[in-house]
């Protein structure tokens, strides 16, 4: 295995340079629907504030209210109302969708990886941890949404700004076949969960959500407090390369933890593929309804 390189930046700088960035563009968006959604008494009225701050995302909005998929005689032109008509937890959901999309454009894929790969692994997690929070732990699932959608953002910084080193970890990682967190650890000295987890919690997000990002790799060792969501997201995560939502052509996940994991959950095997199955029609469901057009 090699070691760390000497240039590779801290974390902290990592953060740094991330806030210094475009990426730092869709973090006022995302933690006001953040926390509209982490609120149970918010409003679609609240949920309208925290939208029309960005002007292409109410237009999106508005645009998805008007057309023929949601069946309504006439035109939007307030955005309340278009939340109120296709559904709070829906807007809710295309408005992270759409925010969170944007830093996932890139036109070449790398080893075997591209963005836009990373970006439908990221849905279907997303959608995977939903479904699963509501039949089987009869929760509501939205802020398991959240971390499924952001959960590989780590990736995506060091594509960015660990490109050099971040070639190299997934050239190791398709010829060894390694796990992605062993060869990250190996070159940088950290993991795209724990870049994950360190820019959440300097955003300010709720604390589950960082503490289930960072725990993604080995959620056994979680707070015991949290310990449902990262279990679920490993969970999820493995499920979604399994069924085959994945970024790149290895897996990177350890089987026996994913089955560890599930059965720690008391999720049955039989019922985990039932809610694949409805991940690949949510999946289809949102192609149908327009939401990856123009999208990677």
């Amino acid at each position: 295995m090699p070691s760390a390189e000497r240039d590779v930046p801290s974390l902290a700088t990592v953060i740094h340079r991330v806030n210094d960035s475009h990426i730092s563009s869709i973090k006022q968006v995302v933690t006001k629907i953040v926390q509209v959604v982490n609120d149970p008494s918010a409003t679609p009225y609240d949920l309208k504030r925290a939208i029309e701050i960005d002007p292409p995302l109410t237009a999106k909005v508005l645009r998805t209210a008007r057309s023929a998929f949601y069946h309504h005689p006439e035109e939007f032109y307030d955005l309340a109302e278009a939340i109120i008509w296709i559904g709070f937890e829906t807007v809710a959901e295309m408005a992270l969708h759409h925010k969170v999309s944007e830093l996932f454009h890139q036109p070449e894929p790398i080893s075997e990886y591209s963005r836009s790969g990373l970006w439908k692994h990221s849905i279907a997690v997303a959608h995977c941890l939903k479904i699963m929070y509501r039949r089987e732990f009869e929760e509501p699932g939205e802020l398991a949404y959240i971390v499924g959608l952001l959960h590989n953002i780590g990736i995506i910084i060091e594509d960015q700004f660990l490109h050099h080193h971040f070639r190299r970890v997934l050239e190791y990682a398709a010829r060894l076949k390694r796990d992605l967190r062993d060869l990250e650890r190996a070159f940088l000295g950290y993991t795209h969960a724990e870049i994950g987890a360190a820019v959440f919690k300097d955003w300010a997000l709720p604390g589950n959500i960082s503490k289930a990002i960072g725990a993604k790799y080995h959620p056994d060792q979680a707070d015991s407090r949290y310990a449902r969501l990262p279990g679920s997201l490993y969970v999820a995560d493995a499920a979604c390369q399994q069924w085959g939502f994945r970024f790149a052509e290895f897996q990177s996940f350890n089987k026996q933890m994913f089955v560890t994991q599930r059965e720690a959950l008391g999720i049955q095997a039989k019922a985990l593929e039932h809610i694949m199955d409805e991940v690949e029609h949510a999946l289809h469901q949102l192609e149908s309804a327009g939401w990856f057009l123009g999208e990677p």
